[in-house]
């Protein structure tokens, strides 16, 4: 099948520590494995993402799912990992695009957080920690990086070749 990245963090203190969420999802027999020193709470991860991702009407795949969770020697607690994890199952198996929330904590130009709506950084939107903590709805395209026809025909022709 395939693999996927989603960003997130976790709290160490009061310091916000970027996580990514590393999903393969491959032929084998189904399991789903979670490492990278997570908690009890994050291990029973597996559990609650699969019964939610079916209650929302999408498919759990039947294959082997391993989650990393990096990097290692950080300690993860929590449920905080479910939705990146859902959202990383989703999108290795290509049942969700990649979100614009991805885009914007990778440094991706086509996307920007919005001052005037995100609460969760008041006056910091550019530091990486409010780049993975930002609501999706507080996350508008850049009104700065206008795509031309040439540069989108260009990037259809590289992923469609």
């Amino acid at each position: 099948m395939t693999q996927a990245v989603v960003a997130s963090s976790t709290i160490v203190g009061v310091e916000a520590i970027g996580v990514e969420v590393q999903i393969d999802v491959s032929a084998g027999l189904p399991a789903f494995s979670i490492v990278g020193l997570g908690d009890a709470a994050v291990l029973e991860a597996r559990d609650r993402v699969r019964a939610a991702m079916r209650a929302c009407g999408y498919d759990f795949p039947n294959a082997r799912v391993t989650v990393n969770l990096a990097p290692a020697p950080v300690r993860k607690h929590g449920t905080g990992f479910d939705l990146p994890i859902a959202l990383a199952v989703l999108t290795a198996t290509g049942q969700v695009p990649r979100s614009a929330a991805d885009a914007i904590a990778v440094g991706d130009p086509l996307y920007v957080i919005d001052p005037f709506h995100c609460t969760e950084c008041v006056g910091a939107e550019d530091e990486p920690q409010c780049k993975l903590a930002c609501p999706a709805d507080c996350i508008i395209p850049n009104p700065d990086f206008v795509e031309t026809p040439e540069e989108l025909q260009a990037k259809y022709e590289s992923l469609h070749s």
